[in-house]
């Protein structure tokens, strides 16, 4: 047991609490494993998301929301509500938290870079982690140089950066980060919700991918164009596309790209599916796709949705992409193709079809994987070793 007895408070600081996206189930997970080390820790939410979502109540006694919040019949009021919090009063509330930090307190900042600044005006007092799983440059939040080199000179300043590929340890080194303070934390999973997991008896066969359901971050383009493929040499498998769109313009490219592909009845686009539904909807996919183009997020990143995948058993095909190949060795524990080949996708999706038990083979190898590499309890207490120390 890893029972605290330091007389510190360890703060978990989260932007805001999205449901069911990656980083939350990513956040969660390590607050499971620190759960069961039995280590005291407590969770200050920042900003609200548009519906006001709260944490699990098994959270309630240890979360701190830093906003409030009084549901109306009216949408407009609650959509103003939900504005001024979040552009205005998060921040203010926010500098009241970090005012009232006592020496040694230890603070992991999980997300909200634009907060990192004003967490740092108190680092001589505490120990300040702040965790990245995407390269910097992804999602454009800086509005001048000025504003990025603000946030590198103060990563520089952290006494511990937690980045999830050794590409992304990589390029905040390029970036003048000391590598002693930069440290690889896998990304984990919660083995438990596919403990004992079986296939159910149905009669449709399908393949699957979850996620956002997005051309630019996880190649969804790509697999309807290799899932044609396929779905010439195999006719009665679909294709069960999971997640939400995070655009109208690529719901709409793609949903035109499935009629001109003739594959309107094959390709089944669920939407967003409640998090307890999904291990089982995994499970009885025959096989798993992530068909991520060779972009700047999959070069730094590693996605979340790959360990639930392989912790099902089914066989894997992914991309070739960032650290992917340093854990997974293609015809043994996953099928990699590479990334924006169309017709190698298509070809290992076809080849586990038609090899069942080579594949439930290499889908068995890249379960053990998983549980030995993105195990939320080897993570957590790697975690907590180096804030506490």
């Amino acid at each position: 047991m890893f029972l605290v007895k330091y007389k510190v408070v360890i703060y978990f600081v989260l932007n805001v609490y999205t449901p069911n996206t990656a980083s939350i189930n990513r956040f969660l997970a390590f607050v499971k494993g620190f759960e069961e080390l039995e280590v005291s820790y407590r969770i200050v939410v920042i900003s609200p998301n548009q519906s006001f979502d709260r944490l699990n109540n098994i959270y309630d006694s240890r979360t701190t929301y830093l906003w409030m919040y009084r549901r109306s019949s009216l949408r407009w009021i609650n959509k103003i509500q939900y504005y001024v919090w979040s552009r205005f009063l998060s921040s203010l509330f926010f500098k009241r938290f970090v005012h009232k930090l006592k020496k040694n307190d230890i603070v992991v900042l999980f997300s909200g870079m634009q907060y990192l600044h004003l967490l740092l005006k108190k680092i001589s007092d505490c120990k300040i982690y702040h965790e990245r799983t995407e390269h910097p440059d992804v999602y454009n939040i800086f509005h001048s140089e000025r504003k990025k080199q603000q946030y590198l000179d103060d990563c520089k300043r952290l006494n511990g950066l937690f980045v999830i590929s050794s590409s992304l340890k990589k390029t905040f080194i390029e970036l003048g980060v000391d590598s002693s303070r930069i440290h690889i934390i896998n990304m984990v999973v919660d083995s438990s919700r596919f403990e004992n997991l079986q296939k159910s008896q149905i009669t449709e066969k399908y393949i699957a991918y979850c996620g956002t359901v997005s051309n630019e971050k996880d190649g969804v383009d790509d697999l309807i164009r290799s899932f044609a493929v396929v779905a010439r040499k195999n006719k009665y498998i679909k294709l069960y596309v999971i997640g939400p769109t995070p655009s109208s313009k690529e719901s709409t490219y793609n949903l035109e790209l499935i009629r001109t592909l003739d594959l309107t009845d094959k390709i089944v686009i669920t939407g967003r599916i409640p998090s307890q539904q999904m291990p089982l909807i995994l499970k009885n996919a025959q096989v798993l796709v992530l068909a991520r183009p060779n972009s700047l997020q999959a070069q730094n990143g590693f996605p979340t949705k790959l360990g639930e995948y392989l912790l099902t058993e089914n066989p894997v095909v992914i991309t070739r992409t960032g650290d992917i190949p340093l854990f997974l060795k293609n015809g043994v524990s996953a099928l990699l193709a590479e990334p924006g080949n169309i017709m190698d996708i298509a070809n290992k999706i076809c080849w586990a079809l038609e090899h069942p038990q080579e594949a439930a083979q290499i889908g068995w190898n890249g379960s053990q994987v998983a549980r030995r590499y993105f195990n939320y309890k080897i993570e957590s207490k790697k975690l907590y070793s180096i804030i506490i120390n």
